[in-house]
């Protein structure tokens, strides 16, 4: 692994596994288009598929992974054979006293704001994805993780395994821009806000009135970055 500081915010990660499966597609098939709440770590071990993420596709063969950003319409289409693909719904930072929610909103609902849950302002803003290159020892912690996952016991450590996971798909990948630039640090500040205020009796408008900018400009950017208006 390269030991750059380039990758040292990855010694910040402690992931919240919400969600992990594995599972084929036939050829052809069409995951509908969704918008996610959390982030999705997709890993293809057999076959391709294509990933559109807010209009940008992806090309993914067997060997290579992606992470999905939350809050933005995506959709998979899978190649001319089977694909095998193992996904993980996961958070960068452990939330405590969570409660249960959906994981995804399918179109043409309309999913909610409120739900969406960005990546700290520490994780580099642009494509995480790449070549594996270390698929032997990859394909043994995923087995690992499945195996962990799959007993109620043990899951607790899984994070621990799916920690390795993320570091090791990462740190091998070049470097991908520095954290956080300014336009996804305000809306992630509005999102922080939104969180802070579910329960005072406060208009978005008026929250959005402490920013050192307008309304307007605060509304403009929230949704340019999560592809949402800030509601309520």
């Amino acid at each position: 692994m390269p030991g750059s500081d380039d990758h040292g915010w990855l010694r910040r990660i402690s992931p919240q596994v919400n969600f992990l499966w594995r599972g084929w597609f036939t050829p052809r098939y069409v995951e509908p288009l969704r918008r996610i709440y959390d982030h999705e770590l997709v890993i293809v071990e057999h076959g391709a598929c294509t990933v559109t993420i807010a209009g940008v596709e992806h090309f993914l063969d067997a060997g290579s992974f992606l992470v999905v950003p939350p809050g933005t319409e995506h959709v998979t289409v899978a190649g001319e054979e089977q694909v095998l693909r193992t996904c993980v719904h996961f958070d960068w930072e452990w939330v405590h006293d969570q409660p249960p929610l959906p994981m995804w909103t399918y179109a043409p609902a309309k999913a909610s704001t409120r739900l969406v849950r960005p990546a700290p302002a520490w994780v580099p803003r642009g494509e995480l994805g790449g070549r594996i290159s270390e698929p032997p020892e990859i394909g043994r912690l995923i087995e690992a993780l499945l195996r962990r996952w799959g007993d109620p016991q043990l899951q607790p450590s899984a994070r621990a395994l799916f920690l390795e996971l993320l570091v090791r798909l990462i740190a091998c990948q070049p470097a991908i821009g520095s954290p956080l630039p300014g336009r996804q640090a305000l809306a992630a500040a509005v999102r922080e806000a939104l969180d802070r205020s579910l329960a005072e009796p406060v208009s978005v408008q008026d929250l959005l009135s402490g920013f050192d900018c307008t309304y307007e400009h605060a509304n403009r950017t929230f949704k340019a970055v999560f592809g949402l208006t800030p509601v309520r």
